[in-house]
């Protein structure tokens, strides 16, 4: 098939819309989901994804999805529209649309993204998947429970035979984004509570922290002989951040909320409990085919599971 006539993929989430060719083993580009604008003599000035990041100190930005669901109808048009034309550089009207959506999508939500997509855009046709289904299918399964990991929620999914089982679907509400909160927490240089800082503590959370196997045990060591254990990062403006003990606490509160003030069950808990609430018969499979997918599982979040 030509490219011109291909079907295209957007899966967009609440940091990231990653948009590509179906078929292709990557994504064609990779934007943060946010709409940045400022108001200048009377003239609205906009900037799409990472040009609304770099002007930050200049753009009021606004992220119109949270939680996987659209909250500003008219800034997640924006994006679409920004992906289209400056991004894929396709015309909408010649391309059959996968879209992603999220767990427990509601039935509304989902209404007005295929109104949108059929009378903004005027796709030809569009078919709407959960998120986890694709992911599994990216293994080359159709049984098995999908960890994902996304910005602001966690979910567990079961899925069959293809098909999500509904009543094992459990929903955490920590994500990489207070993951990164807690890490800011313990570096007293990115308190200024900018998007400049956040970002760098993004990019320190995915290239330092990891998940520890052992947390007490390792917090100990590190404690102790900190001169063993501590990484420099130099921010941009060449001040150094050492950190040590910062490197496991700060995904630790996947599995112990309470050190960041939560009062919820850990990840844990959450997979054992989608796990056990599926038919018994379906128990071992499920717990040998799991799959993490998402930003948490760069910090090894497999092997603690």
């Amino acid at each position: 098939m030509a490219d011109e006539c291909l079907p295209i993929v957007f899966d967009t989430g609440s940091f990231a819309t990653k948009v590509g060719f179906a078929g292709a083993d990557l994504p064609k580009s990779v934007i943060p989901t946010v709409v940045g604008y400022y108001t200048e003599q009377g003239k609205h000035h906009i900037a799409i994804g990472k040009e609304a990041l770099d002007e930050s100190q200049t753009y009021s930005c606004l992220y119109p999805i949270q939680h996987g669901i659209v909250r500003n109808w008219a800034l997640a048009e924006k994006i679409w529209l920004h992906v289209y034309q400056n991004e894929l550089k396709i015309t909408p009207e010649e391309h059959p649309l996968l879209l992603s959506e999220p767990p427990l999508n509601p039935k509304l939500h989902r209404e007005r993204c295929c109104q949108m997509f059929f009378e903004t855009f005027n796709v030809p046709a569009l078919y709407m998947a959960p998120t986890a289904i694709l992911s599994l299918y990216g293994t080359a399964r159709t049984t098995g429970l999908i960890l994902d990991i996304g910005n602001n929620v966690t979910h567990s999914v079961p899925i069959h035979e293809g098909t999500i089982l509904p009543y094992g679907i459990c929903r955490l509400d920590i994500g990489g984004f207070d993951l990164t909160s807690n890490l800011i927490r313990f570096v007293d240089d990115l308190k200024r509570n900018t998007i400049e800082d956040r970002c760098i503590a993004r990019t320190i959370k995915e290239k330092l922290c990891y998940v520890s196997i052992e947390y007490n045990e390792e917090y100990k060591r590190m404690s102790e002989n900190p001169q063993d254990y501590t990484e420099q990062y130099e921010l941009p403006d060449g001040r150094i951040v050492n950190l040590c003990t910062e490197k496991i606490a700060t995904a630790e509160m996947l599995f112990n909320p309470e050190i960041a003030g939560r009062t919820c069950p850990n990840i844990v808990s959450m997979t054992f409990h989608s796990i056990k609430t599926c038919e018994p018969e379906l128990h071992r499979l499920l717990e040998y085919r799991q799959q993490v997918i998402n930003e948490i599982c760069q910090l090894g979040l497999e092997v603690q599971l």
